[in-house]
């Protein structure tokens, strides 16, 4: 993908109520199926990111910016901030 195409998805997602991820799958114009193979990720894990019900580990990010061939330093533009570890405290 080119970094024009990058730029122009990045745009549209933050001027729609889309994630992201589905601007750029779609530029590339890859169904779920194909972005969740060339990732390594299973269908169910794409769909609970791109419908924003659960962020993605860093290990899928980096597997997902590679397969839409996005710059690693562009994660936090598409997905936010990294989840927070939630630490149970032991009594």
């Amino acid at each position: 993908m080119t970094a024009a195409t990058v730029a122009t998805a990045f745009t549209a997602a933050r001027l729609s109520q889309r994630h992201g991820l589905v601007i750029l799958r779609l530029a590339a114009g890859w169904s779920q199926r194909e972005l969740a193979r060339r990732a390594r990720v299973s269908e169910h894990t794409l769909s609970t990111i791109e419908q924003r019900h659960r962020p993605p580990s860093m290990p899928v990010r980096r597997r997902l910016l590679h397969a839409l061939g996005v710059p690693l330093g562009r994660h936090f533009e598409l997905f936010g901030q990294l989840p927070s570890r939630q630490v149970k405290s032991v009594r």
